[in-house]
């Protein structure tokens, strides 16, 4: 009966602690108010976990955000040995599929890793994920050399990309990226189209793409 009650108090502080991770992320939680998220003394949460990176790594384990890169790897590569992009969708590519399943089974663990875990021990899962995608899309662009007219759309990006050091064809090009990233539903696949009409899109704006990539999936 003792040992039911810990598990219970402990799942409690798991589900408190995740709560308060979605709404603070990494940086912003305290233990104080996970404790009070949980209805226990803070000194109570200590019995079970002994500092802010254990209690993370209850509610989001190293495997989540291990599985998530390997997932967008696996998808990304298959989408560079394809033809064609535009064709490579949840419904046809097992990558795909299987990558917007774990998102959808893990929706919050994946918004804790992609949008709050700034600081934790996971906090290189969202930059590796976008330098992975960004060099097997130059991988890609190499392979298929075509060249498309310039784009003179006005960007549109959260950050303005000429205060980062780009150049004004940059940020027409961030401008077609974001719109060309309307809505969740195809997860890397809108990107890939992106490039695959696109394909001189310089480094800079690919990692801009892949980034609202990601911001995409948080916002689902």
């Amino acid at each position: 009966m003792a040992q039911r009650l810990k598990e219970e108090v402990r799942e409690r502080i798991v589900a408190a602690a995740r709560t308060v991770l979605l709404r603070e992320g990494y940086r912003g939680m305290r233990l104080q108010d996970v404790a009070q998220e949980a209805g226990v003394a803070t000194g109570n949460l200590y019995r079970y976990f002994e500092d802010k990176d254990a209690l993370f790594a209850a509610v989001v384990p190293e495997a989540v955000g291990a599985r998530l890169l390997r997932l967008i790897r696996t998808r990304v590569r298959e989408l560079s040995a394809a033809g064609d992009w535009t064709t490579m969708t949840a419904a046809n590519a097992p990558a795909a599929a299987a990558l917007l399943a774990f998102l959808i089974e893990e929706r919050e663990r994946v918004l804790i890793v992609l949008a709050g875990a700034d600081g934790s021990p996971l906090a290189r899962v969202r930059p590796l994920a976008v330098r992975e995608m960004t060099r097997l899309a130059h991988g890609y662009l190499a392979r298929h050399a075509q060249r498309s007219e310039p784009v003179t759309a006005p960007a549109t990006s959260r950050t303005n990309p000429l205060q980062t050091g780009a150049s004004r064809t940059d940020a027409a090009h961030t401008g077609t990226v974001r719109r060309a990233v309307p809505g969740a539903g195809a997860v890397l696949g809108e990107a890939a189209r992106t490039v695959h009409a696109a394909p001189d899109v310089p480094r800079t704006v690919l990692v801009q793409l892949f980034t609202s990539t990601l911001d995409m999936i948080v916002a689902i």
